[in-house]
């Protein structure tokens, strides 16, 4: 996408990732379907403190842009259960978004927004784009730890004078106990 004039005016959501880019001189280009009415953008970003693939979706049709933000840590299936009670741990102190983990897939960081009845803008874009940035940046060092040095996420939160002293034990039983087989 050279500018955004290239987007039909239909596709509001996108003309303000188009914006995003433009505002920061990204010359990425976004994957556009106008007959659903969906694009995508996919780039790599990074500094010092984080490398990151970013993917921005949007459905013009739902009103929804979503950011993710995966890092270059793969989860291990036998850290696969340390890693599940990192990221709840983690996801019980954040505000908007979420990680996840899987089994041979880097770590995710994830937010949709739903924007009904707004244009969006490339400050809405930006501001999920750095959220995201941020819990990653924050967070590596402890992902890589559990990973790759076995540490524990108990042992992490324990370290960890920010993070809420309980919210490792609050994430615990929903990885270690079983889901009821129903609902009564």
């Amino acid at each position: 996408m050279e500018n955004i004039d290239q987007i039909p005016s239909d596709m509001k959501l996108t003309r303000a990732v188009q914006g995003f880019l433009d505002e920061l001189g990204w010359e990425d280009e976004i994957e556009l379907n106008p007959i659903e009415r969906t694009s995508c953008l996919d780039a790599k970003l990074g500094n010092e403190d984080v490398n990151c693939t970013l993917k921005i979706e949007v459905s013009e049709e739902k009103c929804w842009i979503s950011v993710y933000l995966s890092n270059e840590i793969t989860v291990t299936e036998s850290r696969y259960t340390e890693a599940c009670e990192l990221v709840n741990g983690i996801n019980a102190m954040l505000l908007i978004g979420s990680l996840c983990a899987t089994v041979r897939r880097p770590f995710l960081y994830r937010q949709t927004i739903d924007l009904e009845g707004s244009e969006g803008s490339p400050t809405i874009v930006k501001n999920m784009v750095d959220v995201g940035l941020i819990v990653m940046r924050d967070w590596q060092a402890a992902m890589a730890r559990v990973i790759f040095a076995k540490t524990t996420a108990k042992q992490i939160f324990a370290e960890d004078p920010l993070s809420e002293a309980d919210a490792i034990d609050k994430a615990l039983p929903s990885v270690r106990t079983p889901a009821p087989s129903t609902i009564q």
